[in-house]
This record gives C-alpha cells, structure tokens and sequence, in this order.
C-alpha cells in the first residue's frame, strides 16, 4: 500500500490521478471515502492500493500495510499565500476571521495562530513522531529512515513516473499535471513580507534544499530504502565490489609450528 501524505497547498488534485489510473475502490482518501476515523482500521485501509490525504508521517508509518510513502513539497512562499487566500474565501475556516482583521504581514509580526499554522508546514508532515522537533534535520533524517518518493510540485514529472512504477503502472499513467503545485493568486509577498514569510519557514526551506541534494542527478525526484538492501539483495550479502566480512573472533594467541624431528629426505 502506498499513502500519499497531501502536504496542504502543495499539488492540485492527486486524488483524481490516482482514482483515474487505479479506479474509485483502489483508492482510499480523507475527505472524500474516508473519515479520520477509518485511518484506526487496518482491514478497510490494507483493502487500498493508495491511500491519502493530510496525512502526516508520523500517522502513515502506522499502517500496517504501508509501503511506500510519496508526497509532493511547494516551495514555502507560495504555500503560505495559498493557504491564506484559502482562509479569505472559505467561511468555515478556523482562521477567516483573521484574515478580515489581520493584514498577512500583520499576522506574522504579532505570531498570531494562524501565522504558526503556515509556517513550516512540509517539515512538520514528514517527522517520524507529532511530538519531535520541528527541524529540517529531523525531517530529513526520517524520510532516510522510511521508503519515500518525494518530488517538487514545480517539476512532479519524474515523480509521477516512479510513483507509477511502485504501483506497477505504466510511465504515463498518472497524469503529472494533477502534482503540479496550485494556480499562483494575485497577491506577491515582496519586501518586509517575503522576508517575514521566509523566516517563519526557515526550516521548511532548509528541508527543500536537503532534498534536493538528495535528488538523483538526472531526475529530480528522491529515493530511499528506509535503510533495507534494494530489491534483489539480500541484507546479509555482500554488495557488488565488496569483500565477505569474516565474523569477528577473539584475539586468542598466535600458535607456532612445531619443528619436525624427522631428517630431512637427502635428494
């Protein structure tokens, strides 16, 4: 089972690529077949292939059929726009008010709620546990720690090849466009407003620049094992160019040859 963490306003419509290529009963998602609830049911999540939705890590790695974990990170400015044109145009959102009180630049200089909830937002979806520092060096090491695809919503083609090879899907069958990042709004963040955007986000754009050292050179997408060997090697085998490691025995005192009496053979 592969779970698609739905890192907020980072991709367009990842549950429509998935539910077309594999079909409506494939497919599980919060908010859309699924309650939080359901995520406590290991037999309704192992009937999926994919299951998604905001979902962050920390909760996915409990599954018990899970896999694979795949998301998509923005880049942070765009993100944090996004959210806040979201919370403009949605009445229900916990943080509307705000956003008819507050300017955005406002918001982050007072450190109001709604400024914590857009800020490092990637960073705390991929922790290994809700409760970790929040830093791009955790992130990191917990994506090292897990098979992950990760790919940027700027450029999700490679990631919608190799996502769709873990399902045993053809290259192409997911649509990419449906990864690709949401239509950027009217409103820019420029001047005090970038620099305060970015600073609230500083360990989520450190994350995105550690992934992309981890990217392979000629496609822009990351990889890990969770530290397992890679399919067709065996954990206790030797990799290609490596010598047997003979298992380590005490140091125990060299013996010496004893001489022989016998004379030697006259040639």
């Amino acid at each position: 089972m592969l779970v698609f963490l739905q890192i907020p306003r980072s991709t367009t419509s990842p549950y429509k690529a998935f539910r077309d290529a594999l079909g409506d009963e494939a497919v599980g998602w919060v908010g859309r077949n699924l309650k939080e609830a359901d995520l406590d049911d290991p037999e309704l999540l192992a009937s999926f292939k994919v299951v998604g939705g905001r979902i962050p890590l920390s909760r996915a790695v409990t599954f018990e059929k899970a896999t694979t974990f795949a998301t998509i990170v923005n880049d942070p400015v765009a993100r944090s726009l996004g959210q806040w044109n979201d919370a403009i145009g949605d009445v229900n959102h916990p943080h509307h008010e705000a956003t008819h009180t507050f300017m955005l630049r406002e918001l982050f200089e007072e450190k109001h709620p709604f400024a914590d909830a857009m800020a490092n937002v990637a960073t705390q979806f991929l922790l290994n546990a809700a409760d970790a520092d929040c830093t791009a060096e955790a992130a990191l090491e917990a994506v090292r720690s897990h098979r992950c695809v990760i790919g940027e919503a700027s450029n999700p083609k490679a990631f919608a090849i190799m996502v769709a090879r873990r399902l045993g899907l053809e290259p192409g069958t997911l649509n990419e466009a449906s990864f690709r990042a949401p239509p950027h709004h009217p409103q820019a963040a420029r001047g005090e407003l970038l620099r305060l955007i970015r600073e609230a986000n500083a360990q989520d754009i450190a994350l995105i620049e550690g992934l992309r050292g981890m990217m392979e050179e000629k496609r822009p997408v990351v990889r890990t094992t969770g530290g397992r060997p890679n399919r067709g090697e065996r954990a206790d085998r030797p990799q290609r160019g490596e010598r047997a490691k003979r298992p380590d025995r005490p140091n125990q005192p060299k013996r010496r040859r004893a001489k022989s009496t016998d004379p030697e053979p006259q040639g």
